[in-house]
């Protein structure tokens, strides 16, 4: 850490520690460094100084110890999240993506079917797997049987 001649303690001039490059990560070696420099200079202070103020050495001491062994922690954390959201985004836009289930009603002849809709024929609920213009019963690979019609009135008890 390099001193410059800015304040005074006890009469002598004592230097002011000169700030990091925050532009960039600091490597692993380059926290281990300055915080092995801070510690020496919190050792040094405190060694000269009233018991208050190597209290508050030795708190601050502790602060930036807590916050080196946890910053790996952290950002595997951060990592983890950032995985996930990435998936959740990616599931929200598999669903957004997917045809909207709806029922268009009673098949028609020339009406085209899309994929995601849901006709009537001959008493069932026929699903359009595929874009298509057929009937349902003609075409399966067009269609999927949903629900199957049922025998009219004869299932119910009074």
């Amino acid at each position: 850490m390099t001193l410059t001649k800015s304040r005074r303690a006890g009469g002598k001039t004592k230097a002011a520690p000169e700030l990091p490059d925050l532009s960039g990560r600091w490597s692993e070696a380059e926290i281990q460094a300055l915080s092995d420099e801070v510690l020496e200079e919190l050792d040094a202070a405190a060694a000269g100084a009233s018991s208050a103020v190597a209290a508050k050495g030795l708190q601050i001491t502790a602060v930036a110890a807590w916050i080196v062994s946890h910053k790996q922690r952290s950002e595997e954390w951060l990592k983890l999240a950032f995985a996930r959201i990435e998936t959740l985004e990616r599931q929200l836009k598999q669903a957004k993506a997917a045809p909207a289930l709806t029922y268009k009603g009673p098949w028609r002849q020339g009406d085209e079917t899309l994929p995601g809709e849901f006709v009537t024929f001959q008493g069932s609920v026929w699903h359009c797997n595929k874009k298509t213009m057929s009937r349902p019963s003609d075409n399966p690979g067009a269609y999927t049987l949903a629900v199957k019609a049922g025998r009219d009135g004869k299932d119910v008890r009074p």
